[in-house]
């Protein structure tokens, strides 16, 4: 049994997030240490029982007095400052050094400090994991030849058996950051709402643009329309209770959050960017980044039951497809046991 510092930069609770408590929760072969910033992932971890080392700031400093006091194997670092920030202590600590890329960072794609740092950082790593082809494809260079995808898987248990009423026909569940675009899925239902005047929508998520986002509701005249839940540390209640799924992302390193609502039943109507397309289809939603074909289809699912049940149950099918939990372990086991 090896033991396994996890480092992560933020201390929110979002895709990245459940990914890493998840590895830390099924991966029974090591001990785990999750490490990061105090937020509000500091409950979440405690409830799910997984160690958690909270810190003010992930730092050289702090890091290396963790790394004296815990003496891991192996530090999986799991964004780009982390895994700088790993690479730095390499030349004083003999650990193996694991880097993780969740999304496609913009900054990446072109020289920017930040590409330059983490290229820099690459010889010290034992291995690159990536989410998706397109981190790789969109990364600046060609340094990344020979990372390892290792796609995101789901585990919840209990909530998708759940069965609830309907009571939104369309949610996005997102942090409100330029990356989600979330002002975009205000047109959506705008759009949607000269069609379909009693639309329900729900929106999960929070962030910088909460008060731009709720100035357009009024604008747009949509108060009676959206439902803002904010933050949840549960989510799935809300998608279980919807009948469409939408993500409106610029970009995405993976899109987990559609791979989750899919598995709950839900056909998902996103962006055409980043790893989305190989988690939605056409048969399970609508993959484009095309407004006029985003709300047409949304339209078509929330009018027809024999289309939406046809796409639910293609989406579904395709979810547990994708979501093969013991190819996911079996795989990061094998780069942690080397």
């Amino acid at each position: 049994m090896k033991k396994i510092v996890h480092l992560v930069n933020t201390g929110n609770y979002s895709g990245l997030e459940n990914v890493v408590m998840n590895i830390c929760k099924l991966d029974k072969n090591n001990e785990h240490i999750y490490v990061s910033p105090r937020g509000k992932i500091n409950n979440i971890l405690k409830k799910n029982n997984v160690r958690h080392i909270d810190v003010q700031k992930i730092s050289c400093r702090k890091i290396s007095k963790i790394i004296k006091q815990e003496k891991p194997d192996i530090i999986h670092a799991h964004d780009v400052t982390a895994s700088v920030i790993a690479a730095v202590l390499s030349f004083r600590f003999k650990k193996r050094i694991i880097s993780h890329l969740h999304s496609n960072d913009p900054l990446m794609n072109v020289f920017s400090k930040r590409w330059l740092l983490y290229t820099l950082s690459i010889p010290r790593f034992e291995k690159i994991f990536i989410v998706s082809e397109s981190v790789k494809d969109e990364y600046k260079g060609n340094f990344l030849k020979n990372s390892i995808t290792l796609g995101n898987v789901v585990f919840f248990s209990g909530i998708e058996q759940v069965t609830t009423e309907k009571l939104y026909d369309v949610i996005m569940v997102g942090r409100l950051e330029p990356q989600k675009d979330p002002i975009k899925f205000l047109s959506i239902i705008t759009h949607v709402k000269k069609e379909i005047p009693s639309i329900k929508a729900a929106y999960v998520g929070e962030g910088s643009m909460y008060e731009e986002f709720h100035k357009n509701i009024n604008s747009m005249g949509l108060k009676s329309n959206i439902n803002y839940l904010g933050f949840q540390e549960n989510p799935y209640q809300f998608m279980k209770k919807s009948r469409v799924f939408v993500l409106t992302s610029l970009y995405e390193g993976f899109g987990l959050v559609a791979l989750e609502a899919m598995l709950l039943g839900l056909p998902a109507v996103v962006s055409n960017v980043g790893g989305l397309p190989t988690i939605v289809d056409n048969k399970s939603g609508l993959i484009s980044s095309n407004i006029d074909y985003q709300v047409t289809e949304i339209i078509k699912l929330l009018k027809s039951d024999s289309y939406y049940r046809n796409k639910s149950k293609h989406a579904q099918a395709k979810a547990i497809k994708l979501n093969d939990i013991d190819k996911f372990l079996s795989k990061l086991q094998t780069v942690y046991g080397n």
